[in-house]
């Protein structure tokens, strides 16, 4: 019974799903990452994009920041100034992360399990 039910959360899930509830991420969030998986794009056209204010956008990049999903790259703009704009991380590199992470939970759940066979249990 339990397997089946593992066997259908799996099979339901999409990368989406799968990157929003590792990385712990909003919606918005989720949908700004894949936006910028198509290139390097300023904040205003992030903004006009998703038709959301200034501040809200800014909040969901310093949180995909934080969690090393996006990156900020300067931008040689016209005149020689340096503009700013911001850009996902690759695939490639966020797979890496994941397996990494799971690892790591993989790790932490057979030690967690070690305690269970020697009869000890914290909460």
């Amino acid at each position: 019974m339990m397997e089946l039910r593992a066997k259908v959360i799996v099979e339901g899930l999409r990368s989406k799903d799968i990157i929003k509830e590792i990385f712990n991420l909003s919606n918005f969030e989720t949908d700004i990452y894949f936006f910028l998986l198509n290139g390097i794009y300023l904040l205003k056209d992030i903004i006009n994009h998703f038709d959301k204010s200034k501040s809200s956008i800014q909040r969901a990049i310093n949180s995909l920041m934080k969690k090393k999903l996006v990156e900020r790259v300067a931008i040689n703009a016209e005149g020689g100034s340096l503009r700013y704009g911001y850009r996902a991380v690759s695939l490639d590199a966020l797979k890496e992360r994941i397996k990494e992470l799971l690892r790591n939970w993989y790790a932490k759940i057979m030690e967690a399990t070690k305690s269970l066979e020697q009869g000890k249990m914290s909460p």
